[in-house]
């Protein structure tokens, strides 16, 4: 919350997407006019419903919803850091 702003994009995990924690970061993130984007696994309908981009990897398996996850998260920094470094605004 002290460090977001409207406009930002707030990212959330949880295998469950059940988290209380995170989902009550992505409703105040929602409130503060911050993107919401969650990653969860294929039972992660709490999550899906509470964000409002939402990446549900099909299994049911912690540690592969896990695996997924880290393999998710290193292509978003990727392609953020590609548009950040080709001049687009």
């Amino acid at each position: 919350e002290a460090n977001g702003n409207k406009g930002d994009v707030f990212i959330g995990m949880s295998t469950s997407g059940k988290s209380k924690n995170i989902l009550n970061a992505i409703r105040k993130s929602k409130e503060m006019g911050i993107v919401t984007v969650g990653l969860t696994g294929l039972n992660g309908h709490d999550m899906q419903e509470a964000c409002e981009y939402c990446i549900m990897v099909p299994s049911e398996s912690t540690p592969r919803i896990q695996e997924a996850h880290t393999i998710i998260g290193h292509a978003i920094c990727a392609a953020v850091e590609q548009w950040s470094f080709s001049g687009q605004e």
